[in-house]
């Protein structure tokens, strides 16, 4: 039999967590579907994808430390597999400490986020698959002998010069541009451009001191543009092929 809620959230990010908080203040009953039995702090994953043993600051396997407590409030802990709009009600994958608990609803908000560039973790991933992840990731980076970071945005950046520093000069480090430019993103007619001054001592920085390549070009191939362990070719929308060694 489902369990009966007001309101279902879907998420594990800070859209969730303040769209649980903002609920919490409400007479509705809230259904907050995390999905994991573990926090990750996302923005670290630049820094500890090339360092595992960093990986543990930024991780907590305890959800009383880190779950929303209010009592119209409960938390599950097994990822959303489907979501049934006609008969209203989520089922949750078989797996984790809530497994194939089914939830009907009244309304659903997704606050899943958006698609982050770098390896985040799988729904339903324990704490302890995570670490084996992410320490294979630190492994393959520090074993390669040429990387190939996909965008030169503020991730990119921090990625190249981190592995740089950590891993020394053995590898090829590769960073690709849209326009052959750092700090290319598109920040929308209204916002600011980078300063030309930043982006060129970024450039000098990265070019002269960490002896990183940026070349021109973008993979829009979704089978190729996620991030991969794997060694392979990567083909460019300007018919360039680089190889990428493991």
């Amino acid at each position: 039999m489902a369990k009966p809620f007001d309101i279902a959230v879907i998420g594990a990010g800070p859209a969730a967590l303040a769209t649980v908080k903002a609920l919490s203040k409400s007479k509705h009953s809230v259904a907050y579907i995390n999905g994991y039995t573990f926090q990750e702090f996302a923005i670290a994953a630049a820094v500890f994808l090339n360092s595992p043993e960093e990986h543990v600051k930024w991780t907590s396997g305890d959800p009383s430390k880190w779950q929303p407590k209010h009592a119209n409030v409960e938390c599950f802990h097994s990822s959303a597999e489907t979501v049934d709009c006609d008969k209203k009600e989520i089922t949750l994958m078989n797996k984790g400490p809530h497994a194939g608990v089914v939830i009907s609803y009244k309304a659903v908000i997704l606050a899943t986020g958006q698609k982050s560039p770098l390896i985040t973790p799988m729904p339903g991933m324990s704490l302890t698959e995570r670490i084996s992840e992410v320490q294979a990731c630190g492994k393959a980076l520090k074993n390669a002998k040429t990387v190939i970071f996909n965008g030169a945005g503020l991730v990119g950046i921090e990625m190249c010069g981190d592995l740089r520093a950590r891993s020394g000069y053995g590898a090829r480090l590769i960073l690709l541009s849209r326009s052959g430019k750092v700090l290319d993103s598109d920040f929308g007619d209204k916002s600011l451009k980078p300063d030309p001054q930043i982006v060129s001592k970024v450039t000098d920085i990265l070019t002269n001191k960490f002896k990183v390549e940026i070349k021109e070009g973008s993979v829009s191939d979704p089978t190729s543009a996620e991030p991969s362990l794997s060694p392979g070719t990567l083909k460019l929308d300007t018919v360039v092929h680089l190889k990428k060694c493991g």
